[in-house]
This record gives C-alpha cells, sequence and structure tokens, in this order.
C-alpha cells in the first residue's frame, strides 16, 4: 500500500450447526433418516488509503437423508438419498446478493468378502444439480490381507464437484463462469499391525482434476485442462506405554506442474507429531506438532497444539485446547492471516 499505509482489518465469524436423525429397523432392512442445518456468518470491515469497505455473508445449508442397508448375495448393500440446498446473502460494499443452489442424489454400496483374504468394496452416486445437471461418480477398493498383520489396499475412484453459491458469487471474489470440476483418483497401500501396540501405513496417490476450482489471484478462478497431484503418504501409531501413546504422519506432495492453479501452493512436505498421555483415570492430556514445508509462494511453518481433557462420567468432560500455543505467525492463503494463539474451554456432553 502506498505511504506506507497500514490496512485496519476486522473479520467477526459465527457458525452454528444441528443434525437429527433417527435409526430404525423393519426386520431385514436398517433405516436412517436424518435432517442438518449449518449456518455461517462472517462480517468484515476493512479501512485503508481506497476508503472503507464492510462486507456481510451468511452462508446456509439444509439437508436431508435417508439411508437402508440390509444383508445381499453374502454381502452388505447400502442405499439412499440424500438432498441439500445452499444459501448465499451477501450485503455491503460490493452490493447485495441472495443466491442459491440445490442437489439430489441417490447411491448405493456394496461391500462383500470374496475369499477368506480379498474384500470388495463398490459403490456409485448419481447427483442432480439446479444449475449444472446430472452426474454420476463411483469408486472400487479392493483390500488383501497377506497374513494376520499386514494388508495391501487399492482404490479408485471418479469425483464431482460444483461450485458453491459464494465461488460464483461473492462480490469481488466471486466467478459466474466456473463449471464443475471433475476429478480422477487412484491409490495403493500397504499396512503392518503390530498386535494391539499400533500400526504403520504407506500410501501412494495420484490425483487428476479437470477444470480445477481455487482461489487464486484476487479470486476463485477456474484452470482449464488437467491439474496433477501425486505422492506417498506415511502414518503410524505406537503404544509406548500402557498410558503414553505416538503418532506421527508424513505426506510427501509433487504439485509442480500446476504453475497457474490453487495447487500450485501447496506445501511439498506435511509433517504431524503427537503424544497422548492418560495423566490418570480420568484426566488426559496431548500435545501435536504440525510442520508444512518446502511452500512455492509462502514460508514454512510450524504450530504446536495442546490439549487437556477431564472425565466427569456419564459420558461427559471438560476440556482445555490451546491453538497455536507459541503464537506461530503463518499463513495459509497468500494475503490471509490465520489466529494467534488461542484457548478454548469447554464442556462435551453425548446423550
Amino acid at each position: 500500500m502506498g505511504d506506507g499505509a497500514v490496512a485496519d482489518e476486522i473479520t467477526d465469524r459465527e457458525t452454528a450447526g444441528v443434525r437429527v436423525y433417527g435409526e430404525f429397523s423393519t426386520g431385514a432392512v436398517d433405516h436412517m433418516l436424518e435432517v442438518t442445518q449449518f449456518k455461517l456468518a462472517r462480517n468484515y470491515s476493512e479501512a485503508n488509503e481506497f476508503g472503507p469497505t464492510i462486507l456481510g455473508y451468511t452462508g446456509t445449508r439444509l439437508g436431508f437423508g435417508y439411508r437402508g442397508a440390509a444383508d445381499l448375495a453374502g454381502g452388505r448393500l447400502v442405499f439412499g438419498a440424500d438432498y441439500s440446498k445452499e444459501g448465499l446473502d451477501q450485503t455491503g460494499s460490493y452490493g447485495d446478493l441472495t443466491a442459491s443452489s440445490n442437489v439430489a442424489g441417490i447411491y448405493a454400496e456394496f461391500d462383500t468378502a470374496l475369499s477368506d483374504r480379498l474384500d470388495l468394496s463398490a459403490s456409485m452416486r448419481h447427483d442432480e444439480h439446479s444449475t449444472f445437471g446430472g452426474f454420476t461418480t463411483g469408486r472400487v477398493a479392493l483390500a488383501y490381507r497377506a497374513n494376520e498383520s499386514l494388508t495391501l489396499r487399492m482404490q479408485a475412484a471418479t469425483g464431482y464437484r460444483a461450485p458453491s453459491p459464494y465461488e460464483l458469487y461473492a462480490g469481488f471474489y466471486g466467478n459466474p463462469n466456473l463449471k464443475p470440476e471433475i476429478s480422477k483418483s487412484v491409490d495403493f497401500g500397504i499396512e503392518q499391525a503390530f498386535g494391539d501396540q499400533g500400526y504403520l501405513r504407506a500410501t501412494a496417490f495420484y490425483l487428476e482434476a479437470t477444470d480445477l476450482i481455487g482461489f487464486v489471484g484476487s479470486g476463485y478462478n477456474q484452470v482449464s485442462g488437467i491439474s496433477v497431484r501425486k505422492g506417498i503418504e506415511l502414518e503410524g501409531e505406537y503404544a509406548l506405554s500402557d498410558r503414553l501413546q505416538m503418532g506421527a504422519a508424513y505426506t510427501y506432495t509433487d504439485s509442480s506442474q500446476n504453475a497457474s492453479s490453487a495447487w500450485a501452493g501447496m506445501a511439498q512436505h506435511l509433517v504431524a507429531l503427537n503424544l497422548n498421555y492418560a495423566v490418570s483415570d480420568k484426566v488426559q492430556a496431548g500435545i501435536a506438532v504440525q510442520h508444512a514445508g518446502g511452500r512455492p509462494t509462502l514460508p514454512d511453518y510450524t504450530v504446536v497444539n495442546a490439549t487437556m481433557a477431564y472425565d466427569l462420567g456419564q459420558d461427559r468432560e471438560v476440556y482445555l485446547r490451546i491453538e497455536n500455543l507459541f503464537d506461530e505467525q503463518y499463513q495459509l492463503v497468500p494475503g490471509y492471516g490465520t489466529s494467534d494463539r488461542a484457548i478454548f474451554v469447554g464442556l462435551r456432553a453425548s446423550f
């Protein structure tokens, strides 16, 4: 900004959600019905050399779903249908706007054991979008148990994602010319179990997306052609004692060919380490470290989070969570800061 001016930016965010569901059985078929409601409200104000900017966004999502499950032909069939409606209300410096879209879908998944060692899972889904029409996706997965502790896995899938009302119409950032993105993916994995003490898992993955949607430059844009992301994931957990458990994960991602897409700025190396310790039968404590390295457009960063929980009994617990313990200054998207050290105290209960 010219003349050393500094923007005064304030963002307030509120989220709320609820899910109501019921399960029942009619003999051979198990059923589940659900209704979900989610709301996100964000108010943004900025004062800089160009004058004040005030923006308000409210996003809503209402969903209805049915799922059935039954044993069939030696396997398990799961089938269902769902409907969701997304809405956007915008007010402020870029004008007032109301927009919405809805999608209705049906799906089915069949899981079966082809032999004592080989399992198969196959699924298919069809969606009808109010703006972009219909699309069908599918997935097939195999799991082979070489012995009691070693498992080999393979998965291939297709995907489809229509742009949200916010991506299409949000003032200044939206792009009404966006099209749905279509993806294909495949991964291969191997998992070694160490009895009840832990496991080690390695997975190689490949993902390509056509017409990828991402926040590039000053708004949402689409990358023509095919964008590719590939790499390997390593993950493991191990119980060091009856009270102390350690977990670690490493992901290497190669997205170097996507020079003009949002994937171009992805971290090449992601490392996560965590320790969880049972201080007593009622007190649990944990610490987690996350590191992102090899970021082409932004500096690397390391964030430490800490948690502590006390079991009150009867499916209730009180917890303390500290995110960004050492107050790391970093960005996930250029120009958009992340939270400083944040402290959360709360109560969890199950009914």
